[in-house]
């Protein structure tokens, strides 16, 4: 069993996928696996994606996918923010991001 259906596995048994089409579950994208595993699985699972995808890769994910929807994964972003890319003052850090996107969606 690959990784992807590992993750895919564990996050349909927490129902993370209630609203997909069932057809499409086991090839969603790999930002959106990223962001339900970040939202919807254990710190463990967490710590398992850290060892097995590109930290840029997961950041990435991150910014797009979550921190994007501020405030609503706010605590989530925070905790993200600080245990796993060492930033030192998530709230600032958030702050700006949320910023730079509030930008680019403005052009």
């Amino acid at each position: 069993m690959s990784l992807q259906e590992y993750y895919i596995n564990k996050l349909k048994d927490v129902n993370a996928f209630w609203s997909y089409d069932s057809s499409v579950i086991n090839s969603i994208d790999e930002e959106v696996l990223i962001e339900n595993v970040l939202i919807h699985l254990e710190f463990e699972d967490i710590i398992l994606l850290f060892n097995n995808y590109p930290k840029s890769k997961i950041k990435a994910a991150w910014i797009n996918r979550l921190v994007r929807q501020e405030p609503m994964y706010h605590n989530l972003n925070n905790m993200i923010a600080l245990l796993f890319f060492n930033i030192k003052n998530p709230k600032r850090y958030l702050q700006r991001k949320k910023k730079e996107i509030l930008k680019s969606m403005a052009l």
